[in-house]
């Protein structure tokens, strides 16, 4: 009788700790993946160029941000997949807007409020660089008037077309 009890001890033991250690695998499990996913995305980031260009092909209009006098323009992307997106409009004014992100296997999306999701193809990432491509028909609308007459006076087909970001730390 000691013996089948002791023998249901040790089963309810094990099986209680077994249970234990997978919910904690899993968690740690998904913590683990978490932080690959975000490896290297997680803080501020700068822009220093646009580019138009197809997705295969060569550049057809680029432009150094720094020319586009904007130097408050940051996007900064949070551990818990939230983010600010910081730009300056043309009366120099600083807007805010807060977004949550996501990234999948070379997808950057951006989910803004009142705005469609905006989903970026990771170029290139590392710890200090950061280029994407997004949609040109996508972002147009919300570049200044100035940047889009020149991306209209340059290109007259803009289906097919993306717009680069190249973004440092």
């Amino acid at each position: 009788m000691k013996r089948l009890l002791t023998i249901l001890c040790v089963v309810a033991f094990l099986s209680t700790a077994c249970s234990n250690d997978e919910a904690n695998t899993g968690q740690r499990a998904e913590s683990e993946w978490n932080d690959y996913i975000q490896k290297h995305l997680i803080g501020e980031w700068k822009p220093i160029s646009l580019s138009v260009k197809p997705l295969l092909g060569d550049v057809l209009l680029r432009e150094d941000y720094t020319a586009l006098s904007k130097p408050n323009d940051v996007v900064r992307l949070n551990k818990d997949f939230t983010g600010v997106l910081t730009r300056e409009d043309q009366q120099k004014n600083i807007k805010s807007t807060a977004f949550k992100w996501y990234h999948k296997f070379e997808e950057l999306g951006l989910v803004l409020p009142d705005y469609p999701v905006f989903k970026a193809v990771i170029l290139h990432k590392s710890q200090k660089e950061l280029e994407v491509a997004l949609p040109l028909e996508q972002v147009l609308p919300y570049f200044d008037l100035e940047l889009q007459e020149k991306v209209k006076k340059h290109i007259e087909q803009q289906e097919q077309l993306q717009a680069v970001f190249k973004f440092v730390k």
